[in-house]
């Protein structure tokens, strides 16, 4: 799993809790968000120094692996609980960190730690869910809150220049070259002398 596949797979976990069309980067502009919502921001990646290599049966090939993180901030943009008597003026409860907290609790389920588990990445809080209702007055939402969370995963890379037979190099700011896709190190031909059974 590379940076781009755990940012993909932390946003899709949050989507399947919150819902697709509810959940979005933060820098992605939009005309106008469905309520409620959710932004998604990613800051930075780790790597410890030294890797692990190992041959990998599936891939046919040694590959190179690090222990990687990041962090992700989540932050919930919601109207809130109506708690008012049916057919009366809506009155809204802050819910926001109660909900956000479910979503942690869903993330400490046995079917997510099994899929995580599965996908070698792990996400789990960092510090407290903060009320951050009081920073904005928007009639779109009422209450805010936000939470921090801890992303390890482990990154692999093959090939000699680590560039895993990438099809696109160079890359979108123009790093790496064609020749680097190139692995002299697979054995594309075999002579064979003498009899064979």
């Amino acid at each position: 799993m590379n940076f781009g596949e755990a940012k993909k797979y932390s946003r899709d976990i949050v989507a399947v809790y919150f819902g697709d069309g509810h959940v979005f980067y933060s820098e992605q502009k939009m005309a106008k968000k469905p309520v409620p919502y959710l932004t998604v921001k990613f800051s930075g990646l780790g790597k410890v120094r030294s890797k692990i290599t190992k041959y990998d049966r599936e891939s046919q090939c040694f590959k190179d692996y690090w222990q990687a993180n990041t962090k992700m901030e989540l932050n919930l943009y919601t109207l809130g609980k109506n708690i008012a008597p049916k057919d009366a003026e809506p009155v809204y409860e802050n819910t926001a960190v109660e909900d956000m907290d479910d979503f942690v609790k869903f993330l400490c389920s046995d079917e997510i730690i099994e899929d995580m588990d599965r996908n070698n990445i792990v996400i789990a809080i960092n510090g407290r869910i903060m009320d951050l209702s009081f920073l904005e007055n928007n009639s779109e939402f009422r209450y805010r809150s936000m939470a921090e969370f801890d992303v390890n995963f482990i990154d692999s890379s093959y090939g000699l220049y680590g560039q895993n037979a990438i099809a696109e190099l160079p890359n979108p700011s123009g790093g790496g070259t064609k020749e680097m896709v190139a692995d002299s190190s697979v054995i594309e031909k075999v002579e064979v002398k003498g009899e064979t059974k």
